[in-house]
């Protein structure tokens, strides 16, 4: 008993650097045998994550994003960086929640994709242990660049437009980089970043919210895409940052998360409404609860008012020529 105590002891100080992930490697260099690893996988105190990969402690059972990434990396082998969007969630230019959870790496070894573990291994022909790597909390990550990169084909050109505005307030890009890097990489997704960048240099922060990139696909679909998605000043505010904005109505959609429930700012919302009327816009709001339950009920809402405003905005020009 003495001994498998101070053996469990033993793996768990192993596994501390890679936030409690061990592979199977490191423990045979340590002269831990098969056997003892099965016995403890057999009664719960190692975990198996992935092909000789385990998780170690008292998060065995439920381990943390950090460990799921420590653990797709050590399985990949040498060189792997964790990528795509899992690396720009890393870096906070992601939302977790708009991210489907999946980790993905990248490395120059193939590896089995296994049904529903929740990982993605993608292989490159060069060694990606080259490529510039961010220190986040220890398990080797692509540079926003090169995860933008990776990730262009699997997000929208708005989505990746909010990334790269994130990405640059937090210093963590050049956006002239970026522009270098698509004129030279013939890769899938980059006609995403050519848009995103032609969005950026308009002054789109692009989509915020799961609820917009939802509602913003349903306009698109219809065939009433707003001609202009979180462009400071566009309605003639110069503080202010619209969500949706059709030019030729003078209409403006705002699709609310929670926050705005709160009593500052409601009131702040209906300040900012009422400069906006003044200006001759109007404005409709949206919660994100109503756009996620009821998507198509908004967009027929949003349709019925657009076409009501050119009407009247087209008899207003008539009136006025004559």
């Amino acid at each position: 008993m003495p001994y498998a105590r101070n053996l469990d002891a033993r793996i768990v100080q192993l596994a501390a650097p890679t936030s409690g992930v061990i592979h199977a490697t490191t423990l045979r260099e340590h002269n831990i045998c098969r056997r003892s690893v099965l016995d403890r996988v057999a009664d719960g105190r190692m975990t198996r994550a992935l092909d000789r990969t385990y998780y170690v402690g008292p998060a065995a059972h439920q381990p943390t994003d950090e460990m799921r990434c420590f653990a797709a990396v050590l399985h990949a082998g040498p060189g792997a960086r964790i990528s795509h969007g899992t690396a720009l969630v890393r870096a906070g230019v992601w939302d977790a929640d708009r991210h489907d959870g999946t980790i993905h790496v990248t490395s120059r070894s193939a590896r089995r994709q296994l049904p529903d573990e929740g990982f993605r291994f993608h292989q490159v022909r060069k060694a990606c242990s080259g490529l510039p790597a961010l220190a986040v909390a220890g398990a080797p990550t692509l540079a926003v660049m090169h995860a933008l990169l990776s990730a262009a084909s699997s997000h929208t050109p708005h989505q990746l437009a909010s990334m790269i505005d994130r990405a640059t307030y937090r210093r963590l890009l050049a956006v002239d980089d970026l522009r270098a890097a698509v004129v030279c990489t013939p890769r899938p997704g980059v006609e995403h970043l050519r848009e995103a960048l032609r969005l950026v240099d308009i002054g789109s922060v692009g989509t915020r919210s799961r609820a917009e990139d939802q509602l913003l696909a349903a306009l698109q679909r219809a065939g009433i895409a707003p001609d202009l998605v979180n462009v400071r000043g566009a309605l003639g505010l110069p503080s202010d940052e619209p969500d949706f904005v059709w030019i030729d109505a003078r209409l403006n959609v705002e699709c609310d998360g929670g926050h705005h429930l709160m009593r500052r700012q409601r009131e702040d919302d209906a300040r900012r409404d009422a400069a906006a009327i003044r200006l001759g816009w109007q404005v409709d709001r949206y919660s994100a609860r109503r756009v996620w339950g009821h998507v198509d009920e908004v967009v027929c809402a949003i349709a019925k008012t657009l076409a009501t405003r050119r009407a009247w905005s087209s008899k207003s020009h008539r009136v006025t020529v004559s």
